[in-house]
């Protein structure tokens, strides 16, 4: 799968204020860079994007912030902030820099069996895991 394949729409001619957005990924690039330099294997590696986003990018419960155009991973990175979605396709992008097959997990019913309108990240690994910055889960 290309690394900018639709949901994640990269626009590298978009501006996310002062940069544009290639000059955003490159900041991504970087950032995976510095989070997995010291990971030898795959889930370590997903294991260290997912601890940077939780340091590094507040959850926001919704979609309420009127300065960015669209759900996109980008955005996230670029505001420092995101919802579930643009959370996960950050992680998304920063997983398949560090060549890891990741991928978007829409999810309609939750583990206590509840209607949620939500996304998380899949990798895929020995087993597949769900990164999942909103719950702040990395599980199976």
């Amino acid at each position: 799968m290309p690394l900018f394949e639709d949901p994640l729409r990269f626009n590298p001619s978009q501006k996310l204020g002062d940069k544009s957005e290639e000059q955003v990924f490159h900041e991504i690039e970087k950032a995976v860079s510095r989070a997995v330099s010291r990971s030898n294997s795959k889930l370590k590696k997903c294991k260290a994007i997912f601890n940077y986003l939780r340091s590094s990018i507040s959850y926001e419960k919704a979609h309420n912030h009127p300065e960015k155009p669209a759900f996109r991973g980008t955005d996230a990175f670029f505001f420092r902030k995101g919802d579930c979605i643009e959370i996960s396709y950050l992680f998304v992008m920063m997983a398949r820099i560090a060549g890891i097959d990741a991928r978007i997990v829409y999810v309609n019913i939750d583990e206590k069996g509840e209607h949620v309108d939500h996304a998380c990240a899949g990798v895929l690994l020995s087993e597949p895991r769900r990164p999942d910055g909103a719950y702040a889960k990395f599980e199976k």
